[in-house]
């Protein structure tokens, strides 16, 4: 688990973010992380690709390392989204209406 306190080090099976173990990605402790909310519904491949193009993107302007991108996709279904008013705004919205 990550710190919620900024100022206290970080546990030692931590490296800038990711669990020990998970990846032997050479990062530094620039490490950036890119959360994107989005209807489910993309294949794998999608996935891969959306990650790549980003990195590659982050790369060349601001300039930062793909090594240190950390991209995490947080899917969900359109019933779970409120743009406002507090109403589930697909659910309200007619679905030939939906976008």
């Amino acid at each position: 688990m990550i710190p919620s306190d900024p100022s206290s080090p970080a546990p030692p099976t931590w490296k800038s973010g990711t669990p020990a173990g998970v990846t032997d990605v050479g990062r530094s402790d620039d490490l950036v992380l890119v959360q994107v909310t989005l209807s489910a519904g993309r294949s794998t491949e999608q996935n891969q690709a959306f990650y790549a193009r980003l990195a590659a993107l982050l790369q060349e302007e601001p300039g930062l390392r793909p090594e240190n991108v950390t991209i995490v996709l947080v899917e969900n279904i359109r019933e779970n989204r409120s743009f406002g008013n507090g109403e589930a705004s697909y659910v309200v919205l007619p679905r030939e209406r939906w976008r």
